[in-house]
């Protein structure tokens, strides 16, 4: 299977998310009034279901499922396992995510915070995710669907399945912010190449230079995946170029992918460009660092 594009497309997607939290999720405790004792929490349900054990494993790995459990009134759309499989995720390579904070922004857009049937959801049309991103349902050729706006969009496949504090509705698509148009994807790189900086320029800085070329390398990588033929032919030669750097060291290098980074910022936003300030060095866990390697590995695997 050819896990680039999907992955990339994924790891990208995560980077223009919003980091977000469960603040408006009202909490129950272990045993709030709105509980259903006698039905099977989150977790357990996932995981007695044939085809939603890969979404347990990572509410699990992510650290939501405790989150989940002890929230009241909940709506989960649950991508099935298929829909996973699609971005190269399956119960078998998890271990090789080291880093899953940007896949709990990815899951939280699966989660909105009042418990709605199938009908009830269709009847309002539109609900707001815990991830701050509105969701729209509708029926289609008689099957209820859901689309993340300006993102992509699923069919319900299974619907009104009650657990102890909510309801899951299973979907066959994971839902993500869309970089199909060229703007999204402009946007999408800048946001891409002004992250790289303020993540890079302080590993350089404080005198680490390999992983300062480490993240601009990846941030040029992701760029040039977004944009493919978005970019003059003289910049993506001048990027192509930094990017096989042989016989520099690693200072220069880093010098010179930062000058390319300066010459795609300008390019794609012709204004001032951020400014790095100083900053203690940054973890190689970062999410960006750690998602896009992970797409980079797989596009060479």
């Amino acid at each position: 299977m050819n896990f680039r594009t999907p992955l990339v497309t994924l790891a990208l997607s995560l980077v223009v998310l919003p980091v977000q939290t469960f603040a408006g999720i009202e909490s129950s405790g272990p045993a709030g009034d709105r509980m259903e004792e006698h039905q099977p929490s989150l977790q357990h349900f996932l995981r007695d279901r044939d085809d939603t054990r890969v979404l347990a494993a990572l509410l699990q790995r992510t650290g939501l499922a405790e989150v989940l459990e002890s929230s009241s009134a909940l709506t989960i759309l649950a991508p099935n396992d298929a829909a996973f499989a699609a971005f190269g995720i399956e119960a078998s390579n998890l271990d090789s995510i080291s880093d899953f904070s940007a896949v709990a922004s990815v899951l939280k857009l699966h989660v909105i915070d009042r418990s709605l049937t199938a009908i009830e959801a269709a009847s309002a049309g539109r609900a707001t995710s815990v991830g701050s991103q509105d969701l729209e349902f509708s029926f289609r050729s008689g099957r209820l669907e859901v689309e993340l706006l300006g993102g992509t969009g699923a069919v319900i496949v299974d619907n009104d399945l009650p657990i102890r504090n909510g309801v899951v509705h299973v979907i066959d698509t994971v839902l993500v912010k869309d970089l199909s148009t060229s703007a999204q994807r402009q946007e999408a790189a800048i946001d891409l190449l002004t992250r790289g900086v303020r993540i890079g320029a302080p590993a350089f800085n404080d005198g680490d230079p390999a992983l300062c070329c480490e993240i601009y390398e990846l941030t040029l990588i992701g760029v040039r995946g977004l944009l493919g033929d978005g970019l003059s032919p003289e910049l993506d030669a001048q990027l192509a170029s930094a990017l096989v750097g042989e016989g520099s060291t690693e200072r220069a290098r880093a010098r010179r992918l930062r000058r390319v980074i300066e010459a795609c910022y300008s390019e794609l936003r012709p204004q001032p460009q951020p400014v790095a300030r100083r900053a203690s060095k940054p973890s190689s866990k970062e999410p960006l660092i750690d998602a896009l390697r992970e797409a980079r590995r797989r596009g060479h695997g």
